[in-house]
This record gives C-alpha cells, structure tokens and sequence, in this order.
C-alpha cells in the first residue's frame, strides 16, 4: 500500500527553504543536494538548482487505500452506502436531514466532505469561502528504463529557473511515471463531470511533453497516457475543516487532501465530540492573503 521512495523538491529557493525548516520542526530528516549529487541519484530527473531530500516520503497506492480505509470503517459500525446520492443537506435546529434519491435520513451530527460537490451542496446553508473546482490532467509517460528509480518529485516555479508558472510534481505508478501541473486546469462545473471527463486538452499534453523533453530523461515524451481528476483549491490553498452546529465541512484540499485523510479523520472526529476546535487556519470564515498559482506550500507527502 506504501512505498517510501524518498522525494525530491526542487526550484524556488525560497520553497526549499520553507519546507526544510517545517520538515527540521517536526523531526523529519531532509538534505540539501547539490544538483549533480542529485542527478548521480536519480538520472530520470534534470534539477533546477539545490535539491532538497526527504528520505521519509513516498507513494501511497490510492485504490487499495481507500478499501482499507472503508474495510476499517466497517468494522467499527460504518454502514457505507454506494450510489447513494446526496440531493440537500438541511439544518433543522438540533439535527441535520440529508436528503438522498432513497429518502432523509436525520442525524444529531453531519459531516459533508463532499468534494467538488461541497459548494452546491452547502453553498446555500453555510458561509462557505471561495471554492474553485478544476479538471487537472495528469499524464504518464513511459519510462526508458523499467528498472530505474524514481522519487516522488515536485518542481517549484521561480524567476531565475525553468519550471512552468505551475509547480510541476510527479511519481512512479504502474502506469508509468506520471506528471502534472499544479491547479493548472480549467474550471468546471461538477454536475458536467461525466460529459467533461473524457475531454483531454491536448494543449496541456503538449506542455507536458515539453516539459519532459526538458526536465525529465528518463521518460519517454512521445509515449504518452493523459487522463483527468478534480482538484477543489481555497483562495489561499488551505484546507477547509470547521464545525458550525451540527454542521462540519472537510473541504477545499487543493490537491492534496487524500494523502491527509486518517490526520482529516481524526480531526473531523474531535470537531464532532466536542473535544478541540479546528486550526484557525482552516476556519470557514477565515481571511488570508491569497498564494500564487501553482505554488503548493506546507505539503507533507
């Protein structure tokens, strides 16, 4: 389910400055690399000056995460409902009805973590903040050495350096190395996501490809397997995790929220009992200075 390949950030100085000093806060090992030292490493990637290496990240099998995260559930009396769509969510004083296709079911305590669907769905009873959902399109590129070694990687965007305006991250997956552009996509809406999904832009492909042709050796740039996903980004790329009520929202996660999901859960869990309020910084009504495009800070893997 987890493999600890290491991972590579490399780019904006500033950026590796600021996740040294949060990786070296909370304990975690990570090195600054000289950018042969890390091309010696790791051949598939060209890097944009330093490099900073954090032996304790790695990639998480998404599919067989999530069973076993609802394999978990279950056992602790989840009663888990597929297809089961969720049509309104109404506060009525003390309790929550939430209204699906098969009837309401009414609760003392509701979580809505609902994704892109968050602003429809509670857009018309709670002050949520901005929430902008995209179609980002990742793609994998074959690599040219089966056998090669890759690290989970992100390149930061900075003046003096090549990366897109867009931080560029990637990994090894079975289907091949995969690439993508941070918050790059255009907004959708995501009532339209069936009809939208099979639509791949091939000028982003070809931003893709470029960029593999420049920063990425180890690929094949012509072999190519686009594919989509939602991202939902906050103004400010933090997360949203509040209560008011009987209402709590998980939301906004900007790309990142999976990788979070047991620290989300546990903090969900205590928002409901009562035992803490949530971090200020993921307040619904909170009021921040917006980050620039494609610069993915306080990012743990």
């Amino acid at each position: 389910m987890l493999e600890l390949t290491g991972g590579v950030d490399h780019g904006s100085p500033d950026q590796l400055a600021e996740l040294h000093r949060a990786l070296s806060a909370a304990g975690e090992p990570a090195a600054r690399l000289q950018p042969v030292e890390a091309a010696d490493r790791w051949p598939g990637l060209r890097i944009d000056g330093d490099a900073l290496f954090h032996p304790n990240a790695g990639r998480l099998h998404a599919d067989a995460a999530v069973r076993g995260l609802q394999r978990a559930a279950r056992r602790h009396g989840a009663d888990l409902r597929h297809d089961a769509v969720v049509e309104a969510v109404d506060p009525r004083g003390d309790a929550v009805g939430v209204r699906t296709a098969g009837g309401t079911v009414t609760a003392r305590q509701v979580v809505v973590a609902a994704g892109a669907w968050t602003a429809g769905l509670l857009g018309p009873v709670l002050p949520l903040p901005k929430l902008r959902v995209s179609q980002e399109q990742p793609v994998h590129f074959a690599p040219r050495d089966p056998g090669m070694s890759w690290p989970s990687f992100i390149h930061h965007p900075w003046a003096g350096g090549g990366a897109p305006p867009e931080a560029a991250y990637g990994l090894a997956a079975p289907e091949g190395i995969k690439v993508g552009l941070h918050g790059a996509g255009p907004e959708i809406d995501p009532a339209r996501r069936a009809a939208d999904a099979p639509r791949i832009d091939e000028r982003t492909v070809r931003r893709l490809q470029e960029y593999a042709r420049e920063w990425l050796p180890g690929v094949d740039p012509d072999r190519v397997d686009p594919s989509t996903c939602l991202y939902t980004l906050t103004v400010d790329h933090d997360f949203v995790v509040d209560r008011v009520g009987p209402l709590t929202v998980a939301a906004g996660f900007s790309g990142h929220g999976f990788k979070f999901a047991p620290a989300i859960g546990e903090l969900v869990a205590d928002l409901v009992q009562g035992v803490r309020a949530g971090p200020d910084r993921f307040a619904l009504g909170r009021s921040r200075v917006p980050v620039p495009t494609g610069s993915p800070v306080a990012r743990v893997r």
